[in-house]
């Protein structure tokens, strides 16, 4: 197979070979998955009385390669540990009476802590207080 793609690059110029390379693009993802949060959440005042656990789900789509693949700094990457602050704090600021709100919330204060410019997907989960359902999400996107 290799000699077979060594023919083929050596029957383009390098005009067309520079093309060819040019059509690569590398796409880089952050994911996070079941990052646990706690929040008073709920329509009513007894489901908001107490916090509860929500699960939230990112996905981080860079829109250049960050500089960190690269440079091993920590400080060139989004650090998912400060993230979780970030998150947990907007949790603690007030009670929310839905998942949408709390999920927008949680949605821009992704936006603003992130330093590349990117495209996220954010989930967010809860235990509904109902016998007959497990988990509920609400998703938000930039897509």
């Amino acid at each position: 197979m290799d000699h077979y793609l060594n023919f083929s690059f050596n029957r383009l110029s390098h005009f067309e070979i520079a093309l060819v390379l040019r059509r690569v693009t590398i796409r880089t993802k952050l994911i996070i998955e079941q990052l646990v949060l706690t929040a008073h959440l709920g329509w009513s005042e007894k489901e908001r009385e107490h916090t509860q656990q929500v699960w939230v789900d990112l996905q981080i789509d860079y829109l250049t390669v960050p500089t960190a693949c690269t440079n091993d700094e920590l400080t060139d990457t989004d650090c998912y540990y400060q993230l979780s602050l970030v998150l947990q704090a907007v949790c603690d600021a007030k009670p929310y009476c839905l998942l949408e709100s709390l999920a927008h919330q949680l949605f821009q204060a992704t936006k603003r802590t992130l330093k590349a410019k990117t495209r996220i997907r954010l989930s967010l989960a809860k235990n509904p207080p109902m016998d007959n359902l497990q988990r509920v999400y609400f998703v938000i996107a930039d897509e």
